[in-house]
């Protein structure tokens, strides 16, 4: 199919210089020419996204798809073709790249003062599919020409100018508010970072401003002070009064004129009606910077059936995990991976917590693959290790920050609970106070935060905060396992296609209206519940909310489990045992019970035990295959001061048992 190139006369097409730059558009002369690119790209890209003007079935004698290529080739940019080339090929009945060229040149020539076709006619088309310029438009307020006289009387103006270049400045925000701590973003340095905490990936974090950062911003004004001589009007250029620009950062707290940042994205942002809008920069709706834009074409109008088959899609990567309920599994990890790309636009989301009972079953790949979905490398990487306090300090020192994902690493056993980790939570804000400063700052938190471990413990409130993926190990010995490819990389090398997939099933899921599915609430996650519980049972049929209730379902189960490693702990000590002694000893007990004095009466200790293990097992068809499941189970988990570990006996060939003290 080749492209007919329109032979109308250009005063066939809609002309008015006038209109033309009345549009607002201003602004777009005045960006560098890398900013003019993007805008020009997240227009165009924004067209091809919400509206069929790039399809094929409408390109014939279509007088606004002529505009908007006109337009295109008028913005000035080198690489405008290909900008054209990328977003016409993209509708529906993909015309050959090579005639669109053809059209495109056919297209290049003429006049804005002939037809009135400029690139803000590229920016008004645009607009009125939903797109948003203002990032642009306020990054050319620009910065006063005129000299900023540093004089007495003139304090107060000089400030405000200083105020006017930090605003200014892309990389300076007030994190959260706009009464918030000014603070610069960019990629922390080590020394930067709290204790055993991993930044190895280029997200970029925020920094509380230093004196030296305003210095550095107000050297971008000119400055002057009066020469003296015979004439007062006379005025000499400075450099910024160091003293005066070092007061801005405690004369304006409170008060500083830079926008209010919530967190880092690098996925789009789509509506509820299901517009995509593919941002560059800061982006005054949500608060969030977009550092790295991406560009990829999502069908229109997708049905349930595509959202289904996009579904599978974003499962293949995790094809090779084995979960106790497949259907749970799958229905959880669509929901992990809708809430990382979601996790920015959204004030609260439950923590994911990926676990097994064994090492190396891949949970930490599930968790990279994750974020390398939603942000494009690896995550901030935070080991629990210590105690809960320990931890909580090391938490509210990196919330600072506002990293775009964190993943807690090692949480083996433990106890996942704190204050502040439950506030941030399902408040999605907190009250931190950073090293070395008396006054406290009230975070907002967009982080993705995930949790890993083996048999770690939801207890108490985080069982309503979390949601638990378990994974099965393949064998007797997961870390000797291979596999076929690696999901994480897999993920990395089809970011793109993955990306298409989610936002083509967040798209119809739109479109449909946004089904209401009558689950039952959850409690603080009310948005969350709304744009991926739902989803995720329109597409599957699976509440993932159900993994609340077992958690909850879970935590008497845990005193249990305290309860039979105490007696075990306390008939053993720390010497090693196997699943048949123990169940020699219930079995001893019970005889006694139905038969008594036809051996001897039971120590008080085994009569504990076997109290314990009904409790836990039940009292019929306990036998040492199950208890060998349950110690599988409880493995490496710390409960009430005593933990169960298994050694391999190479000379019997089983596992030895024993419950040591911690």
């Amino acid at each position: 199919m080749t492209v007919a190139t329109t032979e109308k006369t250009r005063n066939s097409i809609d002309t008015g210089l006038a209109a033309a730059y009345a549009e607002g558009n201003t602004w777009f002369p005045q960006l560098p020419t890398a900013k003019q690119a993007d805008v020009v790209q997240y227009a165009v890209l924004h067209i091809a996204n919400n509206s069929d003007l790039f399809d094929w079935n409408v390109l014939g004698g279509n007088d606004e798809y002529e505009r908007v290529t006109i337009a295109i080739a008028r913005s000035g940019l080198a690489d405008a073709e290909e900008i054209f080339v990328k977003a016409a090929s993209s509708g529906e009945g993909p015309v050959p790249k090579e005639d669109l060229r053809k059209y495109f040149h056919a297209h290049s020539g003429g006049k804005p003062n002939a037809d009135g076709i400029t690139a803000g006619t590229l920016f008004d088309v645009a607009r009125r599919y939903g797109a948003d310029f203002s990032p642009w438009e306020k990054a050319c307020a620009g910065l006063a020409r005129d000299v900023v006289l540093y004089a007495p009387g003139y304090e107060d103006e000089c400030r405000k100018q200083i105020d006017r270049a930090v605003a200014a400045d892309p990389q300076t925000f007030t994190l959260g508010d706009p009464t918030g701590p000014l603070v610069i973003l960019r990629v922390p340095k080590e020394d930067e970072l709290p204790s055993k905490t991993n930044w190895d990936c280029d997200l970029p974090g925020t920094t509380l401003a230093q004196t030296a950062d305003i210095m550095q911003r107000a050297e971008r004004l000119t400055w002057g002070q009066r020469g003296g001589g015979k004439t007062k009007t006379r005025i000499v250029r400075t450099g910024p009064p160091r003293t005066f620009v070092g007061d801005y950062l405690i004369q304006r707290r409170g008060q500083y004129g830079a926008a209010p940042l919530r967190g880092v994205a690098r996925v789009p942002r789509i509506g509820d009606t299901g517009t995509i809008h593919f941002m560059s920069g800061y982006d005054p709706t949500t608060g969030l910077y977009h550092d790295k834009s991406i560009n990829f074409y999502v069908p229109l109008t997708p049905s349930q059936d595509d959202a289904r088959r996009a579904a599978n899609v974003l499962l293949d990567p995790f094809s090779q995990y084995q979960f106790d309920d497949p259907a749970t599994g799958r229905a959880l990890l669509l929901a992990a991976i809708f809430t990382a790309i979601e996790r920015p636009f959204l004030a609260v989301v439950p923590m994911f917590v990926i676990r097994s009972s064994m090492p190396g079953t891949g949970k930490g790949l599930i968790v990279r693959s994750l974020v390398r979905l939603a942000f494009d490398t690896p995550p901030i990487i935070a080991t629990w290790g210590g105690s809960s306090e320990e931890f909580e300090k090391r938490l509210g020192a990196l919330l600072l920050q506002a990293p775009g994902a964190i993943s807690i690493d090692n949480a083996n056993g433990m106890q996942v609970k704190g204050d502040l980790l439950e506030a941030i939570l399902t408040e999605g804000s907190a009250n931190i106070r950073p090293l070395g400063v008396s006054e406290t700052v009230r975070v907002r938190n967009r982080s993705l935060i995930t949790l890993t471990g083996n048999n770690p413990i939801i207890t108490g409130d985080m069982a309503r905060r979390t949601l638990p993926i378990d994974i099965l190990p393949k064998s007797a010995d997961p870390e000797r396992d291979r596999y076929a490819f690696n999901p994480a990389d897999y993920v990395q090398r089809h970011r793109i296609v993955f990306l298409q997939a989610a936002f083509t099933a967040m798209r119809a899921f739109r479109l449909a209206k946004m089904p209401r599915q009558g689950l039952p609430g959850v409690g603080s996650f009310d948005e969350w519940s709304r744009k991926i519980r739902d989803l995720v049972y329109w597409l599957t049929g699976c509440d993932v909310g159900e993994g609340f209730r077992r958690n909850k379902a879970e935590d008497p189960r845990r005193q249990g489990d305290a309860a039979l490693l105490a007696a075990l702990h306390q008939h053993f000590g720390t010497t090693p045992f196997k699943g048949a002694d123990v169940i020699a000893i219930h079995k001893r007990v019970t005889d006694n019970s139905r038969i008594p004095h036809s051996s001897p009466a039971p120590t008080p200790l085994e009569q504990a035990v076997h109290g314990a293990l009904e409790n836990v097992l039940g009292a019929r068809d306990i036998n040492a295959k199950i208890f060998g499941y349950w110690a599988l189970r409880v493995k490496g988990a710390r409960l009430e001061g005593v933990m169960l570990e298994t050694h391999h006996n190479t000379t019997t060939n089983s596992n030895d048992i024993s419950v040591q003290k911690i």
